[in-house]
């Protein structure tokens, strides 16, 4: 029985929802998750972060740099460059020299 049209889930919650999966051990539905968050609006800078997060959860540090290559064009490089600089979970990237020429 149909109890009437879904409701589509707000970006921000799929966002959330990613991160909790990948901690939850949840890989491929992270990763679905904030897909259909980046279909939803992909140059939303809070987006765009948390797919750098799931990326870089999952271990696909690599596919975690166009996302923040996308987050520095959209944000303010300042306020990006702080939020990335001061973030644990990108403690990884902050070899690379795609990731320093960011910051």
């Amino acid at each position: 029985m149909r109890r009437g049209p879904r409701r589509s889930i707000p970006k921000t919650r799929l966002c959330r929802g990613a991160v909790a999966m990948v901690y939850m051990g949840r890989r491929e539905d992270a990763s679905r998750w904030i897909g259909k968050a980046l279909a939803i609006d992909p140059d939303d800078p809070i987006v765009l972060y948390n797919a750098m997060s799931v990326s870089v959860l999952l271990g696909k540090h690599s596919g975690a740099m166009p996302f923040l290559e996308q987050y520095a064009r959209v944000t303010d490089r300042k306020t990006a460059a702080a939020l990335l600089e001061h973030d644990r979970e990108f403690e990884s990237l902050k070899h690379l020299p795609r990731f320093r020429a960011l910051i």
